[in-house]
């Protein structure tokens, strides 16, 4: 604990620093701003790469990479928030005191961030540019490691002052035993600091890189490089353990119940050790071999919580018996519409995703894993998704869905709304229609050839589909057959003076009334799945990770998508452009 001394020490260097450099409270971050032409320049969204994990007493907080930040009362459903910025977030503590508490994360170029419920975030300014990689807390102190022997300390987690670490190697993880604080690092680099202000070296008899520690059991352990494992009771005296495994490891916490009490480090190739004593490890089966970055363990909550690379998580009540889990989308990825206020997704296994900005998603569900949800449309007041076995939900909000009576079994392949009415189209030529998306009318539309792509020119609809299907209808109900093409079609979109279709093989087709249908030269053999206009180009997307240009439907410029995973859809808010594919795959323009 700190002297009164020594905290009047810390308060008069606080105020002294920050009269120099205007500390105070800090502002909301925009984060950075991805630049480019849309539908021009793509950047791939990774899956929630988490780096830190944390929490109080009924929310887990995970950050990790682009500044992700995901919340889950229970480690098994995740929930996007939120953070302001895009830059890589390496860490995450909470602290509590009778006024209530606070998370506080820190990362790439200095980034500090502070929560008080872990969806509404604030970003604080550091005073460095430096990559901040760990971060702890005390009674009264916040302390934060980083690159370059970086040390930063704060008594509320808004005003930060840089301390001297006496060390020019990268420190990568700190804890609080109680009575200090021990940062570890590169080059087997040891720290400790009865307050957080003045530190020693100490011997640790390693030049590996350390990159975890916590206080366990009244023992410090550090975990690092090609398994290294070391242990000690005051911070100054370290021994050498035997891990059994060559793998990194990154994370290290404890964990006690009734049944259990026991260390758990997590590493590279999905590693996890446990050990009662810190002495002896033993392995345990994670069920992944992607690397896990975190582990945070609650005694209160009765689990662990892993996490790592690809947005795997994993969770155990045991710290032997673990559920592999998954952050973010790891089903396909069908197609992407934009309601009018954020953009709503749909895949397999009953998934539906909203966002605010293409960025951040939170997952939804239908509740039925056997769904397959194949597209999606929205007027003012919902949304409404179709999809296998002529499945039909509904929503007002994106977040609630409603399984509605489609009057069909046949999968319905995509749907639009026209002003006055939905259509949906599916196998077998099936053609259902809806003027508020609750009751739905199965019609005839004269084939029976899969319907897979549909669009409203404001006088008109389009459906597209096998064998080269072409149907056109005024009102939604009656529907005549236009000359048909070879190959097979699966989108189609209207610019306002043009039809634009696309299908197999890279078959792009031009029509100024939807009827006469020109063959267009798109430079590409791939599949084309879906197509979009901004206003001012088109966007075709298909296998491959193919995504090809045109601002006015006859030349066609391919452009680099960053992936080779075939993307199944495309859609457009106004700024930005947003694709989704297999694999949970998304990609966002500019």
């Amino acid at each position: 604990m700190y002297s009164v001394r020594g905290i009047a020490s810390i308060l008069v260097l606080f105020l002294s620093t920050c009269m120099l450099a205007a500390c105070g409270g800090g502002s909301s971050s925009t984060g950075t701003v991805t630049t480019g032409t849309p539908g021009v320049d793509w950047q791939r969204l990774p899956l929630q790469d988490i780096r830190g994990i944390a929490r109080n007493t009924t929310l887990i907080v995970a950050v990790g990479a682009d500044g992700r930040i995901l919340t889950s009362p229970d480690g098994s459903s995740w929930t996007a928030q939120t953070s302001g910025t895009d830059n890589t977030l390496n860490s995450v503590t909470w602290y509590s005191n009778q006024l209530g508490g606070q998370f506080v994360a820190v990362g790439v170029g200095g980034t500090i961030l502070t929560s008080l419920d872990g969806v509404n975030w604030t970003a604080r300014a550091s005073g460095t540019t430096k990559t901040l990689l760990g971060i702890s807390d005390s009674t009264g102190m916040f302390v934060a490691v980083g690159t370059g022997g970086t040390i930063l300390a704060s008594l509320d987690g808004v005003n930060w002052v840089t301390q001297t670490s006496g060390v020019t190697t990268d420190l990568n993880a700190i804890t609080w035993t109680g009575g200090k604080f021990a940062a570890v690092g590169a080059s087997g680099t040891i720290l400790t600091s009865p307050a957080g202000f003045s530190w020693t070296p100490q011997t640790s008899n390693t030049t590996n890189d350390l990159y975890g520690i916590t206080w366990t059991n009244g023992q410090l352990v550090a975990v690092g490089a090609a398994g290294t494992i070391l242990t000690s009771p005051a911070g100054t005296t370290w021994t050498a353990r035997t891990s059994n495994t060559s793998n990194d490891l990154y994370g290290v916490a404890w964990y006690s119940n009734q049944l259990v009490a026991v260390m758990v480090a997590v590493g590279s190739d999905g590693t996890i050790l446990t050990s009662p004593a810190g002495s002896a490890w033993t392995g345990q089966t994670s069920g992944t071999t992607n690397p896990l970055r975190a582990v945070n363990c609650s005694s209160v909550s009765g689990f662990c919580v892993a996490a790592g690379s690809g947005g795997t998580t994993l969770s155990s009540t045991d710290a032997s018996n673990w559920t592999l889990r998954q952050i973010g989308i790891p089903y396909e990825f069908n197609t992407v519409t934009w309601s009018g206020a954020q953009f709503v997704g749909g895949g397999s296994s009953g998934t539906l995703l909203t966002s605010p900005d293409g960025r951040n998603w939170t997952e939804r569900s239908t509740g039925i894993r056997s769904d397959v949800i194949q597209s999606l449309a929205c007027n003012s007041i919902r949304c409404v998704a179709v999809g296998s076995g002529g499945k039909i939900w509904t929503s007002t909000d994106g977040n609630s869905w409603t399984a509605r009576n489609s009057g069909t079994n046949v999968s319905l392949n995509d749907i639009r709304w026209s002003g006055s009415q939905f259509v949906a189209v599916g196998n077998g030529g099936v053609i259902t229609t809806s003027p508020e998306g609750l009751s739905w009318t199965t019609l005839s539309s004269g084939t029976i050839e899969d319907l897979y792509g549909l669009t409203w020119s404001g006088t008109q609809f389009v459906a597209v589909g096998s064998a080269g299907t072409i149907l056109t209808s005024s009102d939604g109900i009656t529907w005549i057959a236009a000359t048909p093409v070879t190959s097979n079609l699966y989108g189609i979109t209207w610019s306002g003076t043009q039809f634009v279709a696309v299908g197999a093989g890279g078959t792009v087709l031009a029509s100024p009334d939807g009827t006469g249908w020109t063959a267009q030269t798109s430079g590409t053999g791939n599949e084309l799945n879906h197509i979009s206009w901004n206003g001012s180009l088109f966007v075709a997307v298909g296998g491959a990770g193919t995504i090809i240009t045109s601002p006015d439907g006859n030349t066609w410029t391919t452009r680099s998508a960053g992936t080779s995973a075939n993307l199944s859809g495309i859609g457009w808010s106004g700024n930005t452009f947003v694709a989704v594919g297999e694999q949970g795959t998304i990609l966002i323009s500019p």
